[in-house]
């Protein structure tokens, strides 16, 4: 899993953004209310990329 990291400090929001490269009409933001790097989006991130859509994990905590 390929994972794109966002910082507020660079880009306004704190996230991580998991793409895939066969299908990229599909994408669910996967919201978390702690920080975008635990252990339960990472893993519906991994589910949603092995389904075929890209996901993005965004928390209100910086990475």
């Amino acid at each position: 899993m390929r994972l794109v990291q966002y910082i507020t400090e660079k880009d306004g929001f704190c996230g991580l953004f998991s793409p895939i490269a066969d299908n990229r009409k599909a994408a669910v933001i996967v919201l978390e209310d702690g920080h975008p790097n635990n252990y339960i989006v990472k893993t519906a991130m991994k589910w949603l990329n092995r389904s075929g859509v890209s996901a993005m994990g965004i928390g209100p905590e910086n990475i």
